[in-house]
Protein backbone atom coordinates (compact mmCIF):
# COMPACT_ATOMS: atom_id res chain seq x y z
CA UNK A 1 0.00 0.00 0.00
CA UNK A 2 2.78 2.44 0.85
CA UNK A 3 4.45 1.79 -2.50
CA UNK A 4 1.25 2.63 -4.35
CA UNK A 5 0.85 5.80 -2.30
CA UNK A 6 4.45 6.78 -3.08
CA UNK A 7 3.99 6.15 -6.79
CA UNK A 8 0.84 8.24 -6.87
CA UNK A 9 2.54 11.03 -4.92
CA UNK A 10 5.40 10.95 -7.44
CA UNK A 11 2.88 11.27 -10.25
CA UNK A 12 1.69 14.57 -8.80
CA UNK A 13 -1.37 13.70 -6.72
CA UNK A 14 -1.87 15.44 -3.41
CA UNK A 15 -1.23 13.33 -0.29
CA UNK A 16 -4.96 12.96 0.38
CA UNK A 17 -5.77 12.00 -3.20
CA UNK A 18 -2.85 9.58 -3.34
CA UNK A 19 -3.87 7.88 -0.09
CA UNK A 20 -7.52 7.57 -1.12
CA UNK A 21 -6.73 6.27 -4.60
CA UNK A 22 -4.12 3.83 -3.28
CA UNK A 23 -6.52 2.44 -0.68
CA UNK A 24 -9.17 1.95 -3.35
CA UNK A 25 -6.77 0.26 -5.79
CA UNK A 26 -5.34 -1.91 -3.01
CA UNK A 27 -8.84 -3.04 -1.97
CA UNK A 28 -9.75 -3.75 -5.59
CA UNK A 29 -6.59 -5.82 -6.07
CA UNK A 30 -7.42 -7.77 -2.90
CA UNK A 31 -10.91 -8.42 -4.23
CA UNK A 32 -9.52 -9.66 -7.54
CA UNK A 33 -7.09 -11.85 -5.64
CA UNK A 34 -9.92 -13.41 -3.66
CA UNK A 35 -11.75 -14.27 -6.90
CA UNK A 36 -8.64 -15.80 -8.49
CA UNK A 37 -8.52 -19.56 -7.99
CA UNK A 38 -5.41 -20.36 -6.07
CA UNK A 39 -4.23 -22.26 -3.04
CA UNK A 40 -6.71 -20.45 -0.81
CA UNK A 41 -9.00 -17.50 -1.57
CA UNK A 42 -8.75 -16.06 1.95
CA UNK A 43 -6.76 -14.80 3.61
CA UNK A 44 -4.84 -13.50 0.65
CA UNK A 45 -1.13 -12.76 0.65
CA UNK A 46 0.73 -9.61 -0.32
CA UNK A 47 2.22 -11.38 -3.33
CA UNK A 48 -1.24 -12.29 -4.62
CA UNK A 49 -2.41 -8.70 -4.17
CA UNK A 50 0.68 -7.50 -6.04
CA UNK A 51 -0.12 -9.87 -8.89
CA UNK A 52 -3.49 -8.11 -9.36
CA UNK A 53 -2.37 -4.54 -8.73
CA UNK A 54 -1.83 -3.63 -12.40
CA UNK A 55 -5.28 -4.93 -13.35
CA UNK A 56 -6.89 -3.07 -10.46
CA UNK A 57 -5.17 0.18 -11.41
CA UNK A 58 -6.06 -0.20 -15.09
CA UNK A 59 -9.72 -0.75 -14.20
CA UNK A 60 -10.03 2.75 -12.75
CA UNK A 61 -8.06 4.64 -15.41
Amino acid sequence: LSGVIGALLASGLSPGEAAAAAAFVHARAAGLSALDPGPSPAPTSASRILAHLRTALASIL
